[in-house]
């Protein structure tokens, strides 16, 4: 590169900053622009023994993927280009296995690299050729259209997914009967969370649920529903997609079609919910690069207002811009019942019967319908519970004031259970106090 290149760069990059930054004071505000700064330039966590990704500078020698005979999960990964990638996404998935049946489509967009020759190599994978260049979502229905599970998950070709990936997105639609997509939740390689689900305000902008924090974070470890999810790591059952049309095709190549998708299952009766469960890591920008005014990502802003023009009476009701996150996500599951559980310490279903009922009533009331919350009496965190309670649906809240935090939030519970007679001696009162709407029984009087 030249200086006067480097220079070209640096002048359209700064350009590309302050467009970020226009657009973030007028969604966010001050405070929540100022926020989204430290997260950006706040140092990584560390690590998770997770996080093993798989190098790009691999010599290729053949391999194979999972092809089930009869599949219940196609997976559609859509490329242009970009091998190195894909090749680590495809490994990734044989190394991982998964105890769903399934298989593997890659959709080649008329990649201008040696893709389909390399790719045609791999046992077991289908290979879907298109003559020209479709984008992303060109690409992805072409996909749906040749897939033969009753569920589809589009997945970008620049992730590396995790042991358990793909069976944590499929048991949503089983825990869940009104389940419409289930998405992923997202890691930068270097261990940050990129996103864990994601917020639609009423101008038609998006916000990442959680993005350069930490994945530990307990707020981001239960499956929740969300405005949408990316379609870097998404699934829908087969037959939804295709009655609400699949990826509607005003927004080629690429860009608000997975928030469009989610409206349109929305609007068909049907939940988004994203699954921290289910880990991918997701090199963002690989696909779509990152400067706003060349290649794909150009059509950001564009396909934005179409979005907003399709969508206007639904964006009515999603939250103004500006409005903190923890506020968005809750409004985002109203009207749904509130289950609080105060029990002694956080259950673990794989020491004693007692706590795999209690796993197990909490599951059949995220299957009703109810939001649930578990708050451990004995106010200690074990982030690997957590994730086993999250997975289902459960909330472990561990607030700093287990009375003051109640108190805040007594009006929103319509249920409190209390476990033992332990905790029901200390809590009654208070409950009865704080959360006055409530009703309140104990584990053993159901």
């Amino acid at each position: 590169m030249t200086w006067t290149e480097a220079l070209t760069w640096r002048m359209r990059r700064l350009l590309a900053l302050s467009q970020r930054a226009r657009g973030s004071l007028f969604s966010r505000g001050w405070r929540g622009t100022w926020r989204r700064m430290l997260q950006e330039f706040r140092g990584s966590p560390r690590a998770s023994s997770q996080l093993r990704l798989l190098p790009l500078d691999w010599t290729f020698a053949p391999f194979a993927v999972p092809n089930a005979g009869n599949p219940d999960v196609s997976v559609i990964i859509p490329v242009h280009g970009q091998l190195a990638h894909t090749l680590a996404c495809l490994r990734s998935i044989a190394a991982c296995g998964d105890k769903t049946a399934f298989e593997v489509i890659v959709v080649d967009d008329a990649s201008p690299d040696a893709s389909a020759a390399t790719l045609a190599q791999i046992q077991g994978l289908r290979l879907l050729g298109l003559p020209r260049n479709l984008g992303f979502v060109g690409a992805c229905n072409a996909g749906a259209e040749a897939a033969r599970g009753r569920f589809l998950c589009f997945l970008n070709n620049d992730t590396q997914v995790t042991p358990g990936w793909l069976a944590a997105l499929r048991t949503c639609f089983d825990d869940v009967p009104d389940c419409g997509i289930a998405g992923a939740r997202l890691l930068y390689p270097d261990g940050r969370l990129q996103e864990c689900g994601a917020l639609v305000f009423a101008d038609g902008g998006a916000w990442n649920c959680g993005r350069f924090e930490s994945p530990d974070q307990p707020r981001y470890l239960h499956r929740r529903e969300c405005d949408y999810v990316s379609g870097a790591a998404l699934m829908i059952p087969a037959d939804l997609f295709r009655e609400v049309g699949g990826f509607d095709t005003r927004y080629a190549p690429a860009y608000y079609e997975d928030t469009d998708l989610a409206f349109a299952v929305r609007a068909a009766g049907h939940r988004v919910l994203v699954q921290p469960a289910s880990t991918v890591i997701h090199c963002e920008g690989v696909t779509a690069g990152i400067d706003p005014e060349r290649g794909i990502k150009r059509h950001q802003v564009k396909n934005k207002a179409r979005f907003a023009g399709k969508w206007a009476t639904a964006l009515l009701k999603q939250a103004q811009p500006g409005t903190r996150e923890a506020e968005a996500i809750a409004r985002a599951e109203t009207g749904r019942p509130h289950l609080l559980v105060i029990e002694s310490t956080l259950p673990d279903a794989s020491r004693d019967s007692g706590s795999l009922r209690l796993v197990e009533l909490l599951r059949i009331a995220g299957q009703l319908g109810w939001r649930v919350s578990l708050m451990p009496d004995d106010r200690r965190m074990d982030l690997a519970l957590a994730a086993r309670l999250g997975a289902v649906g459960v909330q472990v809240v561990v607030p700093g004031n287990q009375r003051s935090w109640l108190g805040a939030h007594g009006d929103d519970f319509a249920v409190v259970m209390l476990s033992r007679y332990a905790v029901a001696s200390v809590w009654l009162a208070q409950v009865r106090k704080l959360a006055p709407r409530a009703r309140v029984f104990s584990i053993r009087s159901i």
